[in-house]
């Protein structure tokens, strides 16, 4: 009696010789149940005995079998196939090929189910009103989810303590003095100067000139002067909220209060270089001071106010 072989490899695939050939078969990607089922009975194979039993020419029978079988059109995994229009069966890599074909056509026409693939969302099933977890976690290890483009983002970090009653009060303020809605502006702008100041140290650790005269451009270009790396560092949170249209707006004098140069810009009376903005938080870049114009219905005199 002949030895039965441990492993047996079919199609590139390494299945162990001790189980039953209709068992194995399902091993291989692109075999199912029924398909193993009908390749033994149409070769007049025992599908109970062991894989490991069969010869070499048997093993020959299967493998090209499955890649021409001879069986009904509604068992085929790729009927009316796009390049040829026949019906076919694939298994292993190339039903990998296919199938990644299949995304890649309906991503490029963008088509909706070309779309979800793209994004990393399902295809079918639930489509509202749930987050869907694309990264698998262990325990608590929480990843970023792949969000959609059109999707907000968060740009600030909230304070790790919430009840401070100093940074509440130094927050109010601030409030009060450029005339903020809510604290989320602060919160972005410091996360804003925090992005400037964590650039500025990397490059103090690691030295490269080009990098830093790009950061400093930056800054300049911002309306903050900066001359290194330390001027960078110091940089406050007055610094970026003294350059917001509306904290210009009311210095130049064009609006009675601060919060009064907040109403012009959000009504559109305010423009710059001839484009009407509607933020009070647009950064004003260097220079442009100059080019800021209110309506002509605004009845009040430009003067340089102090402070």
């Amino acid at each position: 009696m002949a030895e039965t072989k441990k492993i047996v490899r079919i199609l590139s695939t390494d299945i162990d010789g001790n189980l039953g050939l209709q068992r194995a078969l399902r091993r291989v990607k692109g075999v199912g149940f029924m398909f193993s089922r009908n390749t033994c009975i149409s070769l007049g194979l025992d599908g109970r005995k062991p894989v490991g039993s069969f010869g070499e020419e048997d093993i020959k029978r299967i493998e090209g079998f499955i890649k021409n079988p001879d069986m009904p059109r509604w068992m085929l995994n790729r009927r009316k196939d796009r390049e040829t229009g026949n019906d076919m069966h694939v298994a292993m890599s190339d039903l990998d090929l296919k199938k990644r074909e299949d995304i890649n056509i309906l991503r490029k026409m963008r088509a909706y189910k070309g779309v979800r693939h793209e994004l990393g969302l399902p295809v079918r099933g639930q489509r509202t009103r749930s987050s869907f977890r694309t990264q698998k976690t262990v325990g608590v290890t929480k990843k970023k989810a792949v969000q959609h483009p059109k999707k907000q983002r968060k740009k600030h970090e909230t304070p790790k303590k919430p009840y401070d009653k100093a940074r509440i009060e130094r927050e109010k303020r601030i409030k009060d003095t450029f005339g903020l809605r809510r604290k989320k502006e602060i919160w972005r702008a410091e996360s804003v100067i925090r992005q400037f100041r964590r650039r500025a140290r990397e490059l103090q650790a690691h030295r490269n000139e080009k990098e830093e005269m790009i950061l400093l451009g930056t800054m300049r270009k911002l309306g903050i002067s900066c001359a290194g790396l330390q001027d960078i560092l110091d940089t406050n949170l007055d610094d970026i909220l003294s350059r917001r249209l509306q904290t210009i707006v009311y210095k130049k004098g064009f609006s009675n209060t601060i919060r009064h140069s907040r109403q012009l810009i959000v009504h559109g009376h305010v423009s710059l270089a001839g484009r009407k903005i509607t933020h009070p938080s647009y950064i004003v870049p260097s220079g442009d001071d100059e080019k800021i114009i209110v309506s002509p219905k605004i009845k009040t005199a430009p003067e340089e106010k102090k402070g």
